[in-house]
């Protein structure tokens, strides 16, 4: 039986850990982790160790919280099988998104030499999700971005990422491109740990910083402040 089957099979017990676990907050269970826009779940049951992520409890927050979760899907699935993202098991009742579990270390945490084989193996799969149709966006966040075996990278959390769309949609191309040259210059801000002084001419052709990373980082900012003021709703 291959993984995707056993955890498939295993879908109505997963469903129900998830309802036991939900009333509690995330000071009651070591299980959970409370982000601002969804619950994330480390599942580790019957031999199998999944990341499971929830709609954010909240009146005012589930709904969107609902559609980041649909977003990030989607993505999963356009980015199956390629090295560097972990593979998605399914959409549980549109509710429950069902993830492989990378074993890593914190990125947060991690000084790369800006020479490793990391960040080549990091802008390659920058490349690889982009020629596949998917611009993450928020990948200046150590948070996305896991260090697993033998230093490779993969990102996560695709919830606001865009994915392009086939045929004339002429504003989803420009937010998709935008968020491509979002995406490398994340990747040159955690390669040269924001100072740019010897950045080299290769690196120097990629960094182009846009309006929308200014504009992004008030907004944030901005959705982070409202994002604590519901929780005490």
């Amino acid at each position: 039986m291959t993984a995707q089957n056993l955890v498939q099979k295993n879908f109505s017990t997963i469903r129900q850990w998830v309802a036991d676990q939900s009333p509690l907050t995330p000071a009651e269970s070591k299980h959970s982790q409370q982000g601002y826009s969804s619950k994330t779940y480390i599942y580790n049951n019957n031999g199998m160790k999944l990341v499971l992520k929830t709609p954010a409890q909240s009146r005012f927050l589930t709904r969107l919280s609902k559609q980041l979760l649909k977003n990030e899907y989607k993505a999963y699935q356009k980015l199956d099988g390629i090295k560097g993202i972990p593979h998605c098991y399914g959409f549980i009742d549109d509710k429950i998104l069902v993830l492989e579990y990378i074993e890593n270390d914190d990125f947060c945490q991690r000084v790369i030499n800006q020479s490793h084989n990391f960040y080549q193996q990091f802008f390659l799969l920058l490349h690889e999700i982009h020629n596949h149709g998917v611009s993450h966006g928020d990948l200046k966040r150590k948070d996305n971005i896991l260090v697993a075996d033998n230093e490779t990278p993969y990102l996560i959390d695709f919830g606001t990422a865009v994915i392009s769309k086939p045929g004339f949609h002429p504003i989803n191309h420009f937010l998709f491109n935008q968020l491509k040259r979002i995406d490398f210059n994340a990747y040159l801000k955690h390669k040269y740990q924001k100072n740019y002084t010897n950045i080299s001419d290769e690196d120097n052709e990629i960094y182009r910083p846009t309006i929308m990373e200014g504009m992004a980082r008030s907004i944030r900012n901005i959705f982070k402040w409202l994002l604590r003021g519901f929780k005490n709703f």
